[in-house]
């Protein structure tokens, strides 16, 4: 069975690739009649159209004029499908893989947010007001997480979660040492976070 071997960008968008460059790349051999052109024969509109045993004379004068069986298109199909197969192996230990490391990534993020948080908060008393910003930012950490759990890309794009995990953190960590941690007020981060994951105000309702 051929091998494929995964990209070391995990970003990379390998779901999509064409049939033929994964036939390419498991270096399938030319056949004199493969399963694609009997394919093409067979949706000829002159040959869709013929009934059941008109398209068996096609498909026999067709290999007949190339001088073998019907054992190569046969032997074809068999290692595009092994190829297919193979390929699709390596995708779900790609997506186990980075779903293993997110999953460790956020742990860890969880625990140092926790253990931070635990310190600030016996250090330096916070206003209601902050408690407040706290609480939201709390919230939208643990959504940001779940939308992280989507792996590394989203719909062949990269998931935009990681970066809003990255800024939420961020700024919980600076209101938590008593900056100010940007223009942007909790409420703001709340509804960047609510067009993340396609949450309108109807919806939330």
């Amino acid at each position: 069975m051929p091998q494929f071997k995964a990209p070391n960008d995990a970003t990379t968008d390998i779901a999509s690739r064409p049939f033929e460059q994964i036939y390419k790349e498991a270096r399938i051999p030319d056949s004199p009649c493969t399963v694609d052109e009997l394919g093409k024969l067979l949706d000829n509109p002159t040959v869709a159209a013929q009934p059941l045993n008109i398209k068996v004379v096609a498909v026999s004068l067709t290999l007949s004029a190339k001088g073998i069986g019907p054992d190569v298109p046969i032997a074809d199909a068999v290692r595009r499908d092994r190829a297919l197969d193979a390929y699709q192996e390596m995708l779900d230990q790609r997506a186990a893989t980075a779903e293993q490391r997110n999953a460790a990534m956020i742990q860890q993020i969880t625990q140092e947010t926790e253990e931070f948080l635990k310190r600030k908060q016996a250090e330096t008393p916070l206003t209601p007001e902050q408690k407040t910003e706290v609480a939201q930012l709390n919230e939208l950490i643990a959504q940001a997480i779940k939308s992280c759990r989507k792996g590394n890309t989203v719909q062949g794009k990269k998931n935009p979660a990681f970066a809003h995990l990255a800024q939420l953190v961020s700024t919980r960590e600076k209101l938590l040492k008593g900056k100010a941690p940007s223009k942007k007020s909790a409420q703001d981060l709340v509804d960047e976070m609510d067009k993340l994951l396609g949450i309108t105000p109807e919806k939330a309702n």
